[in-house]
């Protein structure tokens, strides 16, 4: 089996999210047996990557699947000879991933703007991140993080930034999740500066 992560951190259903989610610097693939139990099967070979901070899971995954083909084809010839030898885990570093529901994607104010941001990563494309404004959902499609000196009092409240890209933001428990782009429920996605054109009222409601 291809696992898409170091085992035996992030076994289970969802490895490339949980990175993300966790802000983990590194991940990479790993080559096992199978047994009984899931994703706990001793080791074959593994490959590395290093994460910068920006990937998304569905192009994460797409990345990782590839390294793992690469990783098949290269270690089957030897796994066949007996040059490599399978190891067993050591379950004392191990690490387990849960199922992703919707309500993950909920937006909860009372986290960080980076914690909120690596949601935004690692629920693209579902759950995604979202909230609600007067009564209809909104989806975060793109955020980033912006430094302020905010105590957090007026969490989800939405600000101007004055930033070009990210001309909104929305009060954490820690820093200003900036919005670059949002969809209304039914709608298609917009940059949020287009978007506050046609809707003023946006700036100082709390979500």
């Amino acid at each position: 089996n291809i696992h898409p992560s170091l085992l035996p951190r992030h076994r289970g259903p969802s490895p490339v999210a949980t990175a993300i989610l966790e802000g983990d610097q590194v991940t990479g693939v790993t080559l096992m047996l199978l047994n009984e139990r899931m994703d706990t099967g001793p080791l074959i070979a593994q490959t590395k990557y290093p994460l910068n901070g920006d990937e998304t899971v569905d192009g994460l995954t797409e990345i990782l699947f590839g390294l793992g083909g690469e990783l098949l084809h290269e270690s089957l010839p030897h796994w066949q000879s007996g040059e490599l030898q399978a190891l067993p885990q050591d379950d004392s570093l191990a690490t387990v991933t849960r199922k992703l529901e919707r309500a993950d994607g909920l937006a909860d104010w009372t986290l960080t703007a980076e914690e909120l941001e690596r949601r935004a990563r690692a629920f693209t494309p579902w759950p995604g991140l979202f909230t609600d404004w007067n009564g209809s959902g909104v989806k975060l499609v793109e955020v980033r993080v912006l430094p302020t000196d905010s105590d957090g009092e007026d969490k989800g409240m939405v600000v101007a930034t004055g930033d070009s890209a990210a001309p909104a933001a929305v009060v954490t428990a820690q820093g200003l999740l900036g919005l670059k782009t949002i969809q209304l429920e039914g709608r298609i996605a917009v940059a949020v500066g287009d978007f506050l054109r046609g809707a003023p009222g946006f700036i100082g409601s709390r979500l």
